[in-house]
């Protein structure tokens, strides 16, 4: 390097902004942001190029240098934080003193993957369409069936639902199907044979025998019926609607929802404000905007942690972030779609021993199977029950594959 090159580097070294400074710790936010980018997959493959938004987002008078070389930085961010199997833990000659990312990390990466991508559907339908499956996880410790004795094995208690939501009008439709009580994997499958196949099981926690049912009761529920389904999250489409797109406002808005509600101290009402995130960013038909306001209110949430590279309970791999209830005793653990920051499903697991539960237990779970804007109406108009016969296959898998899921765009 000559006279004249190495000035030329000191003035761009001493023009260089504070937050360039390697030796300066990174803010959290653009971290997680810079993440978000470099495992968005190639340019195009969301409409927006990881590359186009650098850009953007450094000042023009730095040129093109620097923009590349802030995406080597989060590239490597990432290969440090992520290891090359993408799966939350260090790559081989990966130093173990790197951070984990953390489940700010990932709740802030899916924030700016959710608006980047943008829902991948443009809202034109005039129903909101979801379709879930529900399960509740009890332990059978007995071999004869009952809780308490030696051996035992997991029960799964199963349902599908289906939720239609009408765009201009507060009308609600749903369709559930208990599929009745099955073991929960291979190796509990096993173990209820040697048992015996018990057909039925009184466990704890249970108001009511669990049977293993080889039919399943369909329940539809229509407009005008005996008993409307309850508003997505107790919030009217109209109120959803309204809701800030910034998580500080969205904070505020929720806590003025909840405390009209609610008679509860701060504690509590904080609690019920993270929970009303949680149903906006998983269950119901929110904006791309509102979606990552949500997550970045929960990120801020106390004990946030990361779940790493998880899968949801159809075997859909991404990261998982574990949000606690402590009065609760659980934890609510999300796992997010890698590429769209879309939520795969939900788990319920127990954070200390008590109530017939042991700490890391999966006590329920919530697949999401496909949410979307359609036109296409309910086929139903009336309220009716009705059961349905499904012969039982033990060598089935739980569930079809579900497609990617997709979030909604307005």
């Amino acid at each position: 390097m000559n006279r004249t090159e190495r000035d030329v580097m000191r003035r761009l070294a001493a023009a260089r902004p504070a937050r360039l400074d390697p030796a300066v710790p990174a803010d959290p936010g653009v971290r997680a942001e810079e993440l978000a980018l470099a495992m968005s997959g190639p340019p195009g493959a969301s409409g927006v190029s990881p590359r186009a938004v650098a850009v953007r987002r450094v000042s023009p008078r730095w040129g093109i240098g620097l923009v590349s070389a802030a995406a080597a930085a989060a590239a490597a961010v990432v290969a440090t934080l992520m290891g090359p199997a993408g799966d939350g833990g260090p790559g081989p000659g990966t130093s173990r003193e790197a951070a984990p990312a953390s489940g700010r990390d990932f709740l802030l990466a899916a924030a700016v993957r959710q608006e980047a991508d943008g829902g991948g559907t443009d809202a034109t339908g005039a129903f909101w369409y979801q379709r879930q499956r529900h399960g509740s996880l009890h332990r059978v410790e007995g071999g004869d069936g009952k809780s308490g004795g030696g051996g035992g094995y997991t029960v799964d208690r199963r349902s599908d639902s289906e939720y239609w939501l009408a765009r201009d009008a507060d009308r609600r439709w749903s369709r559930s199907t208990a599929a009745g009580t099955r073991p929960a994997t291979a190796d509990d499958e096993r173990a209820w044979r040697r048992a015996g196949s018990p057909r039925a099981w009184d466990v704890a926690g249970s108001f009511e025998k669990l049977t293993r049912d080889d039919t399943a009761l369909i329940t539809q529920d229509a407009p005008g019926g005996a008993t409307d389904t309850m508003p997505m999250g107790d919030l009217e489409i109209a109120e959803l609607r309204a809701l800030p797109t910034d998580d500080k406002a969205l904070r505020e808005r929720l806590h003025e929802l909840v405390d009209a509600e609610y008679n509860a101290p701060p504690d509590t009402l904080r609690r019920l404000v993270a929970a009303k995130a949680l149903e906006i960013a998983v269950g119901m038909p929110a904006t791309p905007g509102l979606r990552a306001a949500a997550y970045r209110l929960l990120a801020a949430e106390p004990g946030v942690r990361s779940l790493g590279g998880t899968e949801d309970r159809s075997g859909r791999r991404g990261d998982g972030v574990a949000i606690p209830d402590q009065e609760a005793g659980t934890e609510q653990r999300i796992v997010l779609d890698r590429r769209t920051g879309a939520p795969l499903g939900t788990l319920t697991a127990a954070t200390r021993d008590g109530h017939g539960r042991v700490k890391g237990e999966i006590i329920e779970y919530t697949t999401m199977v496909g949410q979307s804007w359609t036109d296409t109406p309910p086929p139903f108009d009336r309220d009716d029950q009705r059961e349905m016969h499904i012969p039982y296959d033990p060598r089935k898998k739980p569930e079809p594959e579900p497609e990617p899921v997709r979030t909604a765009r307005d």
